[in-house]
C-alpha cells in the first residue's frame, strides 16, 4: 500500500472572495452527483484512449482505469477541492490508482503507459475548469477559481503521479528479482547435472529454445561501475549473433551469462572484434546441441575465464581461438612445465620478446621460414639468426618440438607476461 503523505497548496494571500468560496461548495456538491461522477469518468476516458492506448483498449485494464478515475475524481473533490489556503491535506493514493499501478507493472508495459494516462487526465481536468469557468457571470473572479482549482488539481496529480511510479518501479523490481532467482536456480539445476525434461526446461526459461544449438557467454564486470552495463552488452553481443532475444542469467556478482540458440558457427568468428565497453570482459563458449549443448556451451566459457581476466588479454575471447591454452591452464602444473619448455625465452625483456614472437609465428607456419619471413617484413637469415638464438635459450633444437615450444609460449604470453 502507497504511503500517506501531505500535499501543500500554495493558493494566493490575498483576501478569498465569498462569491468563489460559495461557488466552489456548489461546485462540489453538484459533481459529487453520482450522474455528473459518471459524466467525468467518461470524460477522462476519452482523453485517455488518446493518449495512452495500450491501456484504453485493454478490457480488463480499462475497467481499472475507470475507477481509479471515479475514485480519484470523489476523493478529490471531497478532500483537496475545499482546503484553504497554505493548507496541507493527508493524501494516501486510491486503492484503485494502487491496483493499476501494480497491474500495469505485472503486464510489462512501461511505465510511461501509466505517465500518459496521467497527463491526459490532468489536460481533461484543465479542459474541463477553464470551460466551467468561462460560462460563469463575469462578476465571479474567474482568475481566482482557476487559480484555486489548477493549485488544488496540479498537487493532486503530482503527488499521484509521484506514488504511482513508485509502485510500478518497485512492483517492476520484485517481479524482476523473482523471476531471476527462479531463472537462476533452474540454470545451476542444469549446470550441477539435474536431470530436466527439455519442455519443462524451456517452460522455466521462458519459452528458451533447449533443443536447438546453443552459445554461452559469460560477461565479467572488473568493477562495481561496470555492473549496470552487463545486460546491455550482452544484448548488443547477442544481436551480432543473430539472436535478438537471449536467455539472461543473473548469478549474482559481477557476472552475468547468457545464452543463444540457433546461431550460425560462422558468426562467432567475428566476436572478437566487437566494441566492449571497457570494464567488461566476455567469453565465449559453443555452440553445442541439446540440454548437453546447453552445458557444454557454458563449460567452454567458463574454462576460457582465467584466459579472458589475464591483464594482456583481449576484451572478448572465444573458447574455441584458445582451447588448448585453456585446458592445460586447468592443470596445476601447467606454468612448471611451461618455464621449464622455455627456459631463458621466458622473460619480458624486449629482445627476448622479439625471439619469442619469432618462435611463435615460426610455429604457427608449422616451420615455413619464408612465411615468417613475409609476416615481419625480415630477411630469411634474419629469421634463422633468432630461431638460433631462442633455440639456445631454450636449450633445445626446434626441429620437432616447434609445437610444443609454441604453445608453451602461447601460455605463457596468455598468462604469464605480465607477471615478469
Amino acid at each position: 500500500m502507497a504511503a500517506e503523505r501531505l500535499i501543500a497548496f500554495g493558493y494566493p494571500d490575498s483576501p478569498r472572495d465569498p462569491a468563489v468560496e460559495a461557488f466552489i461548495m456548489e461546485f462540489i456538491a453538484r459533481e459529487l452527483e453520482p450522474e455528473r461522477v459518471e459524466a467525468w469518468v467518461a470524460r477522462v476516458a476519452e482523453y485517455v484512449a488518446q493518449g495512452a492506448p495500450d491501456l484504453a483498449s485493454d478490457p480488463e485494464l480499462a475497467t481499472m482505469l475507470l475507477d481509479t478515475v471515479r475514485d480519484q475524481w470523489r476523493t478529490f473533490v471531497q478532500t483537496v477541492l475545499p482546503a484553504k489556503e497554505s493548507a496541507q491535506v493527508r493524501f494516501q493514493l486510491v486503492p484503485s490508482a494502487t491496483a493499476i499501478a501494480v497491474e500495469v507493472a505485472r503486464r510489462r508495459l512501461d511505465l510511461g503507459v501509466l505517465v500518459n494516462a496521467y497527463r491526459m487526465a490532468q489536460r481533461a481536468a484543465w479542459d474541463y475548469a477553464t470551460g466551467v469557468v468561462a460560462g460563469l457571470p463575469e462578476d465571479l473572479d474567474h482568475a481566482e477559481l482557476l487559480i484555486r482549482f489548477w493549485s488544488a488539481a496540479g498537487a493532486w496529480l503530482d503527488a499521484t503521479v509521484e506514488q504511482s511510479i513508485l509502485l510500478h518501479q518497485n512492483e517492476t523490481r520484485r517481479i524482476q528479482q523473482r523471476g531471476d532467482a527462479q531463472r537462476f536456480d533452474l540454470v545451476k539445476r542444469v549446470l550441477d547435472g539435474g536431470v530436466i525434461e527439455p519442455r519443462e526446461m524451456s517452460a522455466g526459461l521462458g519459452g528458451y529454445a533447449v533443443t536447438g544449438s546453443h552459445v554461452a557467454v559469460i560477461l565479467v564486470a572488473d568493477g562495481a561501475d561496470s555492473i549496470a552495463h552487463l545486460e546491455a552488452t550482452a544484448v548488443r553481443l547477442a544481436e551480432r549473433l543473430g539472436a535478438p532475444r537471449p536467455l539472461l542469467v543473473q548469478p549474482g556478482g559481477r557476472e552475468l551469462w547468457c545464452w543463444v540458440s540457433g546461431v550460425d558457427a560462422a558468426r562467432i568468428v567475428g566476436l572478437p572484434g566487437a566494441e566492449i565497453l571497457p570494464g567488461i570482459r566476455v567469453t565465449v563458449g559453443g555452440p553445442h546441441a541439446g540440454v548437453d549443448g546447453f552445458v557444454a556451451a557454458y563449460e567452454d566459457a567458463r574454462r576460457a575465464q582465467r584466459l579472458a581476466l589475464a591483464p594482456r588479454a583481449p576484451r572478448v575471447l572465444v573458447y574455441d581461438d584458445v582451447a588448448a591454452i585453456a585446458l592445460l591452464a586447468a592443470d596445476p602444473a601447467a606454468e612448471a612445465y611451461v618455464r621449464r619448455t622455455l627456459g631463458k625465452l621466458a622473460s619480458d625483456e624486449p629482445a627476448i620478446v622479439r625471439l619469442r614472437e619469432t618462435v611463435a609465428a615460426y610455429a604457427d607456419s608449422c616451420g615455413s621460414v619464408a612465411d615468417v619471413a613475409e609476416r615481419f617484413d625480415l630477411h630469411k637469415n634474419t629469421v634463422r639468426y633468432r630461431l638460433d638464438q631462442a633455440a639456445k635459450l631454450v636449450g633445445l633444437p626446434f626441429d620437432g618440438n616447434a609445437s610444443a615450444v609454441g604453445l608453451a609460449i602461447a601460455y605463457y604470453d596468455a598468462l604469464l607476461a605480465s607477471a615478469e
